[in-house]
């Protein structure tokens, strides 16, 4: 690309992305990731067996249940594409 004062300059790209650099992958690194991964893994797990052994208690709480996921749907509605009113109305009791 040539300048008025007629110096080329290399044209400019529009990405201003910074540029790429080697990336060092070391044995240790990929086990720190495997171990965090098995590690969230395992949380996950007994989050999960914990809440499937309290579920027989849960029928104590079932409107509770509807009347919560109530207010997070109205909650979660974008009322001003309904003029400020939402359009889902859920009557518990």
């Amino acid at each position: 690309m040539s300048t008025r004062d007629g110096q080329d300059r290399p044209a400019e790209s529009g990405s201003r992305a910074p540029k790429s650099q080697p990336v060092h992958v070391t044995p240790a690194a990929v086990r720190a990731k495997i171990r965090g991964a098995v590690s969230t893994g395992g949380e996950i797990a007994r989050f999960s067996g914990k809440t499937v052994r309290t579920l027989p208690d849960v029928r104590h709480y079932f409107t509770e249940i509807f009347h919560q996921a109530g207010i997070l749907i109205l909650s979660s509605v974008d009322r001003s594409r309904f003029g400020g009113q939402p359009r889902v109305v859920i009557d518990c009791l």
